[in-house]
């Protein structure tokens, strides 16, 4: 049975369900077609980013005529009542905005691979992959039970997997593709046991049904202690797969695997641990115990993350613990109740990211330009036309560091609530105006000195420092003739305000999806928690840069080893693989 409104949900799943149809076909036929089978692949990616597009623009044009409306749902009734779900599929706002996020990845993915891996022998079976993690990850966000969800959450991991070791040859990519096997499988056995509790409990696994349960057990019994365990496992099962400490292990490790794969895999398929908590946001958010856990957990990963990737080398792999780290501060929002930041955080990242590794060859490019040439370009060349290298004494010293970081906090909650935000309704809103305006504080300064910071191992990399340098030309050409406090001001106006803007239409789009409970007083007490780390965080960063940067060598070796947790667990998991 489809419901009157079943064609948008119904023209967005078709496309997906081809793309997962190629695992039927086999190696050595889709190696065989290589040329045809990536033009295939390419050109069907291009047509689901184009459904994607009018899908997202039909809940949107509803939501603005109604709030409530914009839904379409794929239902089957009464017809098959051995299933625990009576809904198969379904469009709303935050499966349309994540739909469309998946869409434009996966076809400029796609297309960079057409020249990437032209001529391979693999390259059919390669683009075959691709096509069945893209189709799954899409069936993934459009799924209105958990049941599905878990299904095509499986199938994501594995068609992934085979990406991995694309490169059979290679011992390094094995090793770290069955890590991740082990640890993902790990993820999976948290949540089948968690849909088995909630059903139990409720009688069904579709997403509606169960949040208007739990809705109306709040106002009666309270919530009950199968779903709290639900919830804790539901938790777990999303760590694995958004690699948070101490499951991140394999992430870095995942070298020797095709950049685009790196590129899906950072950009796409790892977000899908967040998504599975923003999705079910109103049943974890009546744990709060659970959601502060997380939270803890995030920030743990988060700060751990950071301070590592400043210590790489390797431009991968320094992405990859930015990745971890990313998703460690997606968790502390989602912990902290921010659904909608956390929801904006993921699309940003996943832009940003698969940009990132797409264009990672481009650093090798640039050096070898400069060791011919004995000319600077890339971006050592913007660093090099930035001016003065000294930091400027105004922004070294702490109370008037502390004046202008207080100031722009005031300014973001000041902008928040203007948009119609409550920030000191949850903890996270405030503490995203306090990391926010750290982050602020560091682009804002007139000059970061990369000398200063290649020394010591943490600080910005001349490629970091190159972004900033082109990033501030960039916002700063239109208030080329303000004084420079001024300009930077302005600057960092603009920057906020163009963020609230971007997280009040994503909010918009998919308020009726997110969970917008009040926060336990222990959320709040770890959102202090969490500000007083990202302060030691900027306050590690100042003194290396800025102090006695020899005093942190000590550190340097541990701290690029990851203090030595991947040993550590392989020494006592026997059954994760061994370099």
């Amino acid at each position: 049975m489809v419901e009157p409104n079943w064609l948008p949900v119904v023209a967005t799943s078709v496309l997906p369900l081809l793309l997962v149809a190629l695992a039927l076909l086999p190696d050595r036929r889709a190696n065989h077609w290589a040329t045809g089978i990536s033009r295939l692949v390419t050109n069907t990616l291009a047509v689901q980013w184009l459904v994607s597009v009018l899908a997202f623009a039909w809940v949107g044009w509803n939501r603005w005529l109604d709030p409530q409306a914009g839904v379409s749902q794929w239902s089957i009734g009464d017809t098959f009542r051995f299933l625990p779900f009576t809904s198969l599929l379904r469009l709303d706002g935050l499966a349309a905005i994540m739909l469309v996020l998946i869409s434009t990845l996966a076809v400029v993915i796609a297309r960079y691979s057409l020249r990437y891996l032209d001529g391979e022998a693999a390259q059919g079976r390669f683009f075959r992959w691709i096509a069945v993690a893209t189709g799954s990850v899409s069936l993934l966000v459009l799924s209105s039970n958990l049941a599905l969800f878990i299904l095509f959450w499986v199938a994501t991991s594995l068609s992934l997997h085979q990406l991995l070791v694309h490169y059979r040859h290679r011992p390094a990519a094995g090793i770290a593709a069955w890590k991740k096997f082990f640890i993902s499988r790990l993820g999976d056995l948290c949540l089948i046991i968690a849909a088995v509790l909630l059903w139990q409990n409720f009688g069904t696994l579709d997403f509606q049904a169960m949040f208007a349960s739990t809705a109306e057990a709040i106002g009666s019994a309270g919530v009950q202690t199968p779903v709290q365990v639900a919830v804790w496992l539901l938790i777990a099962g999303a760590a694995t797969k958004s690699a948070q400490v101490p499951f991140h292990t394999w992430l870095p490790q995942t070298m020797e695997t095709p950049t685009p794969v790196s590129a899906l895999m950072h950009g796409g398929i790892v977000n899908a641990g967040g998504y599975l908590i923003i999705r079910t946001s109103p049943i974890v958010s009546q744990v709060p115990a659970a959601l502060a856990t997380l939270a803890m957990v995030g920030l743990v990963t988060a700060v751990f993350a950071a301070l590592v990737m400043m210590t790489q080398t390797n431009i991968k792999r320094k992405l990859a613990y930015s990745t971890i780290a990313q998703m460690g501060f997606m968790m502390l929002q989602c912990g902290l109740g921010a659904f909608g930041v956390a929801l904006l955080h993921l699309i940003a990242h996943s832009v940003f990211k698969a940009n990132a590794f797409l264009a990672s060859g481009e650093l090798p490019r640039f050096d070898l330009a400069d060791d011919k040439t004995g000319k600077s370009t890339g971006a050592s060349h913007a660093a090099d036309q930035a001016g003065d290298s000294s930091v400027s004494p105004v922004f070294a010293r702490p109370l008037v560091s502390f004046a202008i970081i207080a100031s722009q906090v005031a300014l973001i909650l000041t902008l928040l609530s203007v948009f119609g935000f409550d920030p000191l309704h949850k903890p996270g809103g405030i503490v995203l105006a306090c990391v926010m305006s750290i982050s602020l504080f560091a682009l804002s300064m007139p000059r970061l000195s990369v000398s200063q910071s290649t020394s010591s191992g943490f600080g910005p990399t001349e490629t970091q420092a190159g972004v900033m340098r082109w990033g501030q030309r960039l916002v700063g050409r239109s208030h080329a003739g303000l004084p420079r406090h001024r300009a930077i001001a302005a600057r960092v106006v603009l920057m906020v305000a163009a963020y609230v803007a971007a997280l009040t239409f994503v909010v918009f789009i998919a308020s009726t999806d997110l969970s917008h409970a009040a926060m336990a007083p222990v959320q709040w007490a770890v959102g202090v928690v969490a500000i007083l780390a990202f302060v030691g965080l900027a306050w590690i960063q100042r003194q290396v840069m800025w102090g006695d940067g020899q005093r942190w060598l000590a550190l340097y070796v541990h701290v690029r080893n990851g203090f030595y947790v991947d040993a550590w667990l392989r020494r006592r998991i026997r059954l994760l693989p061994h370099e």
